[in-house]
């Protein structure tokens, strides 16, 4: 895999998986243990040009993946600020960034696709009437 995040980590416990090792219902959501997290190497963020060569449902899927990185990231950051962690809340909001910024690319590719439609309908309008 080239780039992205993981989505939930290597440390999950067999029992959350459903048949074929697919997570179900809130267990999707649950972390991995704070050691397996400080100690996990995340993925970097994905760069424009990679997300621009993606189709609109590869990019689709990639979206849900990163919100669904960013929710849990989201609530085990804040599972960890009640406890007053703070060596891995920072883990968790250096992640955060990560996540932010590969969303934030998404949406700029399938702005600069939508103004690419938007200008090439208008161009075969404009030569479509005489």
């Amino acid at each position: 895999r080239s780039g992205g995040m993981s989505v939930l980590g290597s440390a999950l416990r067999g029992s959350l998986r459903g048949s074929g090792g697919v997570l179900r219902g809130l267990a999707e959501f649950q972390g991995a243990s704070r050691k397996a997290r400080l100690t996990e190497v995340s993925g970097r963020a994905w760069a424009a040009a990679e997300l621009r060569r993606k189709s609109f449902e590869d990019l689709h899927k990639l979206w849900y993946v990163m919100y669904k990185e960013r929710n849990s990231l989201l609530t085990a950051a804040a599972r960890t600020r009640r406890v007053k962690d703070k060596k891995t809340t920072r883990v968790y909001s250096l992640d955060m960034a990560k996540v932010r910024k590969s969303m934030a690319r998404i949406k700029g590719v399938l702005a600069e696709r939508r103004k690419a439609y938007q200008e090439a309908r208008l161009r075969v309008t404009r030569q479509a009437s005489p």
